[in-house]
């Protein structure tokens, strides 16, 4: 996740660099996986085999809140989890997850320090 804050010189950082070409090489994976049959692919032995694997699920950062004028609620107020946090700029209330851009609203106090 890249996170932009107020005052930031030194932008792109080497990573920030290496954050955007992770998000490069997946964009170009997908793209490849919708264009071209992905059988000889798996048969040329060049990917690296796992084993004794099973689906699970990790945590990435996110957002919760509540949505206002989201296009998948019909704008209508909703509460609200967002797909993984890419792009977090606070001070300027902006931020990106995989899915979309989103204006920062009030943050919610916690109380934690």
């Amino acid at each position: 996740m890249i996170i932009i804050r107020e005052g930031r010189s030194n932008f792109p950082t080497p990573g920030d660099l290496r954050e955007i070409a992770k998000y490069d090489r997946l964009t170009d994976d997908l793209n490849f996986a919708l264009s071209y049959p992905l059988q000889p692919f798996v048969d040329s032995h060049s990917l690296p085999i796992l084993e004794d694997w099973s689906m699970s699920t990790r945590q990435a950062p996110c957002l919760i809140g509540t949505a206002y004028g989201h296009p998948n609620f019909g704008g209508q107020e909703f509460p609200f989890t967002s797909s993984e946090l890419v792009l977090f700029a606070p001070d300027i209330g902006l931020a990106r997850t995989r899915s979309r851009w989103f204006r920062l609203g009030t943050r919610l106090e916690t109380g934690d320090a």
